[in-house]
């Protein structure tokens, strides 16, 4: 396990933001085995129209979105944090991986919360493509949708002329690395000139980013995208 360092001071403040502007941290049980962990809005924000942030791979909603919270707050929205299921305090006895499983779910929590219709929903990565198939599933639920940089039209043989441009065999060791080797590959292909890093801010990355790194059966993405 890392040391406390640069990783939980981000998070540590990123909660401490959610908390002072009202957010309140929920865990929703649903009815197929799954616990989602959500940041709903401060009371009396009924009225206001309802926006879902969906981060990608790498953090949790609140350390993804802790830069944009204000400003959607500001704009008068209802705003809805949540984890993705293996990400953050989200968790499934369910055996699905897919990325529909985890459209559903949080169709599925935001009825439990109480909200029908009408939501605009904002996904990033591997959280847009899960935006995506929200939309495409449940358009009575979604009224809008903004998607950024997430291939959510690509198909298999994007992922093998991708694999041999940059000479590797599968995706799995870019987008769900497990040693601080496979971060440092995947870091490069993500930024164009990647920081030289201590190998325990890795580790740090690792624990936060994949909280069950080594758990080899825990692949929560569409298969197309593992070698």
């Amino acid at each position: 396990m890392a040391n406390a360092g640069s990783v939980d001071r981000r998070r540590a403040r990123a909660r401490r933001l959610f908390e002072r502007r009202g957010m309140r941290s929920q865990r929703i049980p649903l009815d197929n085995g799954t616990t989602l962990h959500c940041w709903v809005p401060p009371s009396g924000c009924e009225a206001r129209p309802p926006l879902m942030l969906v981060h990608g791979f790498g953090w949790d909603g609140m350390t993804t979105w802790e830069l944009q919270l204000e400003a959607f707050l500001e704009a008068e929205f209802a705003v809805y944090v949540p984890d993705l299921i293996f990400f953050g305090e989200s968790t499934t006895t369910s055996s699905r991986r897919d990325v529909a499983f985890q459209a559903e779910c949080l169709v599925a929590m935001l009825r439990r919360l109480g909200v029908q219709s009408g939501v605009h929903v904002l996904g990033t990565s591997y959280g847009g493509m899960t935006t995506f198939l929200m939309a495409s599933m449940f358009p009575e639920m979604i009224h809008k949708v903004v998607i950024a940089s997430s291939g959510v039209c690509m198909d298999k043989s994007d992922y093998v002329a991708f694999g041999q441009k940059y000479n590797f065999v599968g995706m799995r060791n870019v987008i769900l690395p497990i040693t601080v080797d496979e971060v440092k590959e995947s870091l490069s292909f993500i930024v164009p000139n990647p920081p030289q890093l201590a190998n325990s801010t890795y580790e740090e990355l690792l624990e936060v980013g994949h909280p069950v790194r080594g758990t080899t059966t825990i692949v929560p993405v569409n298969p197309l995208l593992v070698g």
